[in-house]
């Protein structure tokens, strides 16, 4: 004869669990959302600042490249931005480079006496003055949504007349596409400049600045729009 089956107990501890229901389960994700969307801005700028400060680092290694390989080759260096780009350039100067490594009087004195001897102030270089190109004289880039936004230099007689010769002035001139080179000499100085990098979406700045008698670059924090201006002075 069988025996009816018992209902199981629960035991004085057991709950009997309950499932999510469609809407609760709605109701978080919507709240995981808006959490994700509040912060994400935060996020982005954050990210945003390290690209540009890693910018910054970027120039201040490649023109501390450019100081030392004047000094280890004995060449003038030059480097350049194209201008509103991210794209830049270090590379030897390939011109008459008694006029750069001498100081700016006796560049000067060099330059005119030449002028007025009619001496062709151009030379050639040989196979064995040419400088290697797999590392310097090609283009580099910053990262993504990093470009430059301007700079500037003072004017010494080196300086000038290399730019010159190059068929430029010393403004960032509209019709350039690149931008008058600052200059690292093989003495161990440089251009006095400033250079500005900028993103293209928080309107976040990043400013170098070169100091002629060190060749020593300096990085700032990273700035807004109306911190340029007082910075610069």
């Amino acid at each position: 004869m069988y025996r009816p089956v018992e209902k199981m107990k629960r035991g004085p501890g057991r709950k009997r669990s309950r499932g999510f229901t469609l809407f609760e389960v709605l109701l978080v994700l919507a709240l995981i959302i808006l959490i994700g969307a509040l912060a994400m801005p935060g996020f982005s700028r954050t990210f945003e600042n390290q690209r540009l400060r890693e910018s910054g680092d970027i120039i201040r290694t490649a023109w501390a490249k450019g100081r030392i390989e004047a000094m280890k080759s004995g060449r003038t260096m030059l480097f350049r931005h194209e201008m509103g780009s991210n794209r830049y350039l270090l590379e030897p100067w390939h011109g008459n480079d008694e006029y750069l490594e001498l100081g700016d009087a006796a560049a000067s004195t060099m330059m005119l006496v030449d002028e007025q001897l009619g001496l062709d102030q151009s030379k050639t270089s040989s196979e064995d003055d040419r400088f290697s190109l797999v590392t310097f004289g090609r283009i580099h880039t910053l990262p993504e949504g990093i470009k430059f936004f301007d700079s500037a230099q003072e004017v010494d007689a080196r300086n000038l007349y290399l730019i010159q010769q190059m068929g430029m002035d010393t403004t960032l001139n509209a019709s350039y596409e690149w931008s008058p080179p600052i200059l690292f000499y093989p003495d161990g100085s440089a251009s006095q400049a400033q250079l500005r990098l900028t993103n293209s979406t928080t309107q976040r700045f990043v400013q170098l600045r070169l100091r002629g008698l060190t060749g020593i670059a300096y990085v700032s924090d990273i700035l807004v729009a109306a911190e340029l201006q007082a910075v610069s002075q």
